[in-house]
């Protein structure tokens, strides 16, 4: 199993640049999902509400929109804009890089077991079946492909955006943030419970 390990880091090494921008994008992915909800807070805050406007809000808005409600509004609607073109490239950044590094890992560790079974002896094959060397071939290696196109960084997005929200929670109002955490290890427990039941 640990040489199975290296063999895989040994392929994906080749194509670091490609995952460190994927993963790049996938900060940029996790802090669009964190902002969407923040053009509708300035919105109640400070269109529909009276509550006065950060500092750094204002210059920028009474600078760049105006002084009025309506220029708050007008920022808004170019805040949600702004955040789903950067998610939006970000996601499409993060999917192309690694469905193309997924397909070259791929194609180099097919062509690596195909030589490595070459190499074998005829007794080894005689042993062996047949399915199952053509299932190590096709169906476990298209395994690995979708572990690294869909789960490898789609695991790391959620996870961010997770940690994100917490971390937002927590500035906004800790007590909440702890009471709303309570009932994690509760929902864990009866997820884990009805998982087992069904597998």
């Amino acid at each position: 199993m640990k040489s199975k390990k290296i063999q895989i880091a040994y392929l994906l090494r080749p194509h670091w640049k490609a995952l460190t921008i994927a993963f790049i994008a996938v900060i940029g992915e996790s802090f669009t999902d964190l902002l969407e909800p923040w053009p509708l807070k300035v919105v109640f805050d400070y269109v529909l509400g009276s509550k006065p406007m950060p500092e750094w809000m204002s210059s920028f808005v009474n600078s760049t929109f105006g002084h009025d409600k309506l220029a708050i509004l007008n920022f808004a609607a170019i805040a949600v804009i702004t955040i789903a073109v950067v998610g939006a490239i970000s996601s499409y950044t993060e999917d192309y890089l690694t469905t193309t590094v997924g397909q070259w890992v791929m194609h180099d560790l097919r062509r690596t077991l195909y030589h490595h079974i070459q190499r074998l002896s005829l007794a080894y094959h005689d042993q062996k079946r047949t399915g199952d060397l053509i299932s190590r071939v096709t169906s476990d290696i298209d395994a690995i492909q979708s572990l690294i196109s869909n789960v490898l960084l789609g695991i790391l997005v959620n996870i961010l955006t997770l940690i994100g929200m917490i971390g937002v929670m927590f500035y906004l109002n800790w007590k909440f943030t702890l009471i709303a955490l309570s009932v994690a290890p509760v929902l864990f427990l009866v997820v884990y419970s009805f998982t087992r039941r069904i597998n």
